[in-house]
């Protein structure tokens, strides 16, 4: 009997000795659910993610396009540019509801939610009939076509640099660049009139590259100089190589 007193009360410790490890056990996994509780692991590439817009601190939205160029159907100007959506000292045009002689003035509708897109190689709004019409005047000055929307407010080609031919003086690519029937300028030997008459090299090879930000040659005291007038019409410094046959790069 007192073999098997001891043999149970052997049993008996044993087992309160597994059952307070088991209380342990649980213990633990309840502390640590507690210490996970209320925690949200955010996945980058999860659905909530996905199409998400961002926002650089300045609040601008950012389409991602490229280069392309769009108006603005608020105003009818370019999107993103000087004149986007600047109503002081403007007035609305009665007829179409956008700014009075901005670029899509007239042509296009107000407050259309579909982009109106320019087209590089001619200036005319995209889809248009006149896009590329073989019979299109082009400008003198840009290359595109003459009159339209982008006609002097975009780079052909939606190039983010224009530069000067060191043949003629012209901005290379346009309409007048090398024309044969044009005047030569006794003093520089570069076409009479021509945005480097007298300002550049006849045949260099250095590369005459234009500034977008005030049209002025790249490198040159007047590049961006802070006095200098602004054309009312391009936003470049007015009467430099660049004023109002190349279109001002935006700081944005």
């Amino acid at each position: 009997m007192k073999r098997l007193w001891g043999t149970l009360a052997i049993v008996i410790l044993c087992s309160v000795a597994l059952s307070g490890q088991a209380m342990a056990g649980c213990g633990n996994c309840a502390a640590g659910e507690d210490k996970h509780e209320g925690h949200e692991h955010h996945d980058h590439d999860s659905d909530a993610h996905k199409g998400h817009k961002h926002h650089d601190c300045d609040g601008h939205h950012h389409h991602g396009d490229g280069d392309k160029v769009f108006l603005c159907t608020h105003c009818g100007e370019i999107q993103g540019g000087d004149l986007c959506c600047k109503h002081e000292g403007r007035e609305e045009c009665s007829k179409c509801g956008l700014m009075k002689g901005s670029v899509g003035c007239c042509k296009i509708e107000k407050g259309s939610k579909d982009k109106v897109e320019l087209c590089g190689k001619c200036g005319e709004i995209k889809g248009d009939k006149a896009c590329c019409a073989k019979g299109a005047k082009a400008c003198g000055g840009c290359g595109l076509h003459k009159g339209s929307p982008g006609c002097c407010k975009i780079n052909k080609g939606d190039k983010d640099s224009a530069q000067l031919c060191t043949g003629c003086g012209h901005v290379k690519g346009s309409e007048a660049c090398c024309a044969k029937d044009a005047k030569v300028c006794d003093g520089c030997g570069l076409h009479k009139g021509s945005p480097g008459c007298c300002k550049i090299e006849k045949g260099s090879k250095d590369k005459v590259e234009l500034c977008g930000k005030c049209g002025e040659i790249k490198g040159d005291k007047a590049c961006c100089a802070k006095d200098a007038k602004v054309c009312g019409g391009c936003g470049l410094h007015k009467g430099s190589p660049g004023c109002c046959k190349i279109a001002k790069k935006s700081d944005s």
